[in-house]
């Protein structure tokens, strides 16, 4: 049996993150919202988000007014979605990155603004 994986967010300890992975579907709930993401996203962010190895990226989250080069900016401008069809928001970079940052798959510094950098 898989186990339930839970963390917070990368810049606050509110909100608990909860996710469990199966068959290459990430399954989360944050706070009220239930999420399923096919764990293509995290390949297609590592790949085309992160250019450069050796550079910080900013996460930036948020919803009225994300940074242009950051993974909130990528999500939407990307179209990513959730399983359902669902678009993700420049929001859910808080989500993903934490997931992500949770597998190993990147190093996050900082608070304001929260800096993320994939692992090679």
């Amino acid at each position: 049996m898989k186990s339930i994986s839970t963390l917070k967010k990368l810049d606050t300890n509110d909100k608990a993150i909860q996710y469990l992975i199966i068959n290459n579907v990430t399954t989360t709930i944050w706070g009220d919202s239930k999420y399923s993401i096919d764990n293509y996203i995290y390949e297609n962010i590592l790949d085309e988000f992160f250019i450069d190895n050796e550079k910080w990226y900013e996460l930036s989250a948020s919803m009225t007014e994300p940074k242009q080069e950051g993974l909130g900016a990528f999500i939407v401008d990307n179209e990513l979605k959730q399983i359902n069809g669902k678009k993700l928001t420049s929001r859910d970079a808080s989500l993903i990155g934490a997931i992500m940052y949770d597998l190993k798959m990147i190093d996050a510094k900082g608070k304001s603004p929260i800096k993320i950098k994939k692992i090679k």
